[in-house]
């Protein structure tokens, strides 16, 4: 379900946040890792997907005992 109180992303929104390229962005999306929403012929992001494709990047920090 969509959050009416988050206002989709362009794509130069998205690069921003994510501090990457267009180029990048249009890898993203053909390798699955981003889903986009398409509002006619143009890409748009809910910032949840965008903060949840960060959250899976991130490394585990291994525990030593």
């Amino acid at each position: 379900m969509v959050n009416e109180s988050e206002n989709l992303l362009t794509i130069n929104e998205a690069c921003a946040y994510l501090r990457i390229g267009r180029a990048a962005i249009y890898l993203l999306i053909k390798a699955g890792k981003l889903t986009p929403v398409r509002v006619e012929y143009r890409y748009r992001f809910l910032p949840q997907d965008l903060r949840d494709y960060l959250e899976r990047g991130k490394v585990q920090k291994e525990t030593t005992s």
